[in-house]
Parts: C-alpha cells; structure tokens; sequence
C-alpha cells in the first residue's frame, strides 16, 4: 500500500522493470534491494522481494519471485489501484555509491520521475524508436530512467550483454 516501502533484490531487469512499476501503481515507494538500503532504518525497507538467494533476515516481509508469480490464466478481474497520495509522495529511493565512505539515501518524488526521463530525451535518433540496452543495473537511475523513457516513446528494451547480437539486431542506444 501507500505507506510500504519495498526493496527490489532480483536478478532479471524485466522483473526489476515490472516490480518498480508495479511499485507505482500501488503507490509505495522502492529502493533497490541492497544490503544497505535493508540495514537502514531511515530507508524503512517494508517488504524484500527477492531472487536467487536465501531470504536475509530483517523485519520486513519477504517475497521470493519464482515460477509460482506466472499466471495460470487470464485474469478476469480489472484491479483498482490507488496510486499514490499525492504527486509529492516518494517514488523511488536512490542509493549513492558509497565512495565517501558510507551510501547516502536520497528521496526522488513521483511528480519529479517524469522531469528526470524527459532530461534524457533520444532526439539523436530523428523520431525513430529507441531500442535501448543497459550495461548497468535496471535500478540504478541511469538505467530506469533511460529505460522509462524508451518505453514511454513505444521504443524496446533489449536485455543482452552480447555486443555482436546487439549491433546486429537493432540497438540504438547502450548505457553503460
């Protein structure tokens, strides 16, 4: 709900994509799932979902993401989502690198996401669509935001580390 605060520990950047959307609709707040963000009392971790590893211990729920989380029909039920309070409302909670010596935390709020992807628009690419591949995490805000914005266009989002593949299937843009 709106007063959740997830922390996103999975391993496939279409489910980190998904979850941080998903985040959205309900309203809640994420951070991406490291041992820091987990530890901090000030970032208020609520809920750890989490791949390919053994749950770690905190006072959150945890919520491993694994076969079970593929549909086993069509849904037939429409979902309501409340979104979230207000436009101010914490989005996302950006992690630094940490190379003063400790990561800091740092609070970006709903209405400010779409003025973060907008500042990194593709008109490089004369209206084409982006077919975008990232060499960084899906999490880290080089990666959602440049991903967001492809998405946003109807660009794609290639998920390769193959160079040959990439230059031979389309990519127009590689962050990294």
């Amino acid at each position: 709900n709106r007063e959740s605060c997830v922390a996103i520990d999975v391993a496939h950047p279409a489910s980190q994509l998904c979850i941080a959307l998903a985040c959205a609709l309900l309203g809640c707040r994420w951070v991406r799932g490291s041992i820091e963000a987990l530890a901090s009392k000030a970032v208020g971790v609520t809920h750890h979902i989490y791949s390919g590893k053994v749950r770690l211990p905190g006072a959150y729920l945890s919520c491993p993401v694994d076969q079970t989380w593929l549909p086993n029909g069509r849904f037939s039920e429409r979902y309501q989502f409340e979104g979230f309070a207000s436009s101010s409302a914490i989005w996302m909670i950006v992690q630094s690198s940490g190379t003063t010596g400790t990561p800091k935390f740092i609070a970006i709020s709903a209405d400010a996401m779409p003025l973060r992807a907008e500042a990194r628009p593709y008109d490089y690419l004369a209206g084409n669509m982006p077919v975008v591949t990232s060499l960084i995490h899906h999490l880290f805000t080089f990666g959602l935001e440049y991903a967001l914005k492809a998405l946003v266009l109807g660009g794609t989002i290639v998920v390769a580390r193959d160079l040959a593949y990439l230059a031979n299937n389309g990519v127009t843009t590689v962050v990294g």
